[in-house]
């Protein structure tokens, strides 16, 4: 076989792989897009922190009955349809955004939103690694945490831009992000037919957990729910918290201030990819609470700059946490022929700890304003992260 024939078979082996990787990128892109946005529903609409953060909160709360129910689905219909389903679904809630005209339309959005992302998160994960062309989990398990990392960075500081600089500043970039997803998902309906069906039968169920690595792997999500409670606060209420400290009305740094958080979590992936699961998740955690600390200071004393830079502390140690037990559960799960099921567990609670903590910290900023309600969880989530960083030490 000549040489060229061999580079040429080697790129249609990653093609799926890559286009696997651009989808769940954009689709993360898409989903915390609105966030450099909420500031401006604020104005137009004239809603409350505590509308905003249950706005946020719809995504989760649609998202986790999603995935209790469809967690094992990819293995059943395979990754073609669930995903080329998934990614036309995210296509039309991303454009009820580009239509909204009142506050419920922004609810909806983010529940078809929510149910897009639930189905595709076990087949997404497990597809990555099916989709690999040597099946190596840590390859996986480091393409995934970064699509997500860099969806969640980009999505803000686009948003902030086509609000800042172009036309139709509420509307045009859902409609950019629309097309986007759609064409995806056509690409989706390319992958072979039976990829992903294990014959696994399909039930109304909590996922599955590993029965012989229960232990390790109710450590990862636990690591996991502490941190992503951490990038709620960024995504959800840090432009408005960034307003309310400096007066800024400047959307591409409301924006930054939640996007510069993905974007430290992805350098830190890259820069850091072959170290140890449990190591990462450990140093992670102490990172993060640096950040949380930044974040508190930078609020209490006006400081528009420490906020962002506490965006890159936290973010930096959120993605250091995302990795390692991203890494963890794949490789206690990649062989199970239920792995989309097991992932779909992982992620639930994932999305409960960005759903959950932050609907009270809308309900408190409704009471006591945004600033103080920030301080408070901010404190709340740094004391959590120290414990169950003890925690690990004293199990380790």
């Amino acid at each position: 076989m000549s040489e060229v024939s061999v580079r040429a078979g080697s790129r249609t082996r990653r093609l799926p792989f890559v286009w696997a990787f651009l989808g769940a990128m954009v689709l993360y892109m898409a989903t915390n897009t609105p966030s450099a946005l909420y500031p401006v529903y604020e104005r137009i609409y004239g809603i409350t922190p505590f509308t905003v953060t249950t706005i946020y909160g719809m995504y989760a709360g649609t998202l986790i009955p999603t995935l209790v129910l469809v967690g094992s689905l990819a293995h059943i219909i395979g990754f073609r349809r669930l995903l080329a389903l998934a990614w036309f679904a995210a296509a039309l809630g991303i454009g009820i955004f580009a239509l909204a005209h009142a506050p419920w339309t922004l609810y909806l959005a983010r529940l078809v939103q929510g149910i897009a992302v639930g189905l595709a998160t076990g087949g997404i994960a497990a597809s990555f690694v099916a989709l690999e062309p040597e099946r190596n989990t840590r390859r996986a398990s480091i393409a995934l945490t970064l699509a997500l990392s860099l969806g969640c960075a980009v999505g803000p500081i686009v948003g902030g831009v086509f609000v800042a600089y172009l036309p139709w500043p509420n509307r045009l970039v859902f409609v950019v992000l629309a097309v986007a997803l759609a064409v995806l998902a056509a690409g989706f309906l390319m992958l072979p037919r039976d990829l992903g069906i294990t014959g696994v039968r399909w039930r109304p169920r909590l996922p599955t957990l590993p029965d012989a690595d229960r232990r390790p792997f109710l450590l990862a999500c636990a690591s996991s729910f502490i941190v992503w409670s951490a990038a709620a606060l960024f995504l959800a209420l840090a432009p408005s918290y960034f307003h309310e400290a400096t007066g800024s009305t400047n959307p591409v740094l409301a924006g930054a201030s939640a996007g510069l958080t993905f974007v430290s979590a992805g350098v830190s992936q890259l820069l850091l990819r072959a170290k140890d699961a449990w190591r990462l998740q450990r140093a992670g955690l102490v990172v993060t609470c640096l950040g949380l600390i930044a974040l508190v200071t930078g609020g209490r004393a006006q400081l528009g700059w420490l906020i962002l830079g506490s965006a890159l502390i936290a973010g930096y140690g959120i993605g250091m946490v995302l990795l390692g037990s991203t890494n963890a559960v794949n490789e206690l799960s990649a062989h199970r022929p239920d792995h989309a099921s097991v992932f779909a567990a992982y992620f639930l609670a994932s999305y409960c700890g960005s759903g959950i903590p932050i609907m009270g910290i809308g309900l408190l900023g409704n009471l006591i304003g945004t600033p103080a309600a920030v301080l408070i969880f901010g404190c709340l989530a740094l004391a959590l992260t120290v414990w169950w960083l003890l925690a690990i030490l004293r199990r380790a």
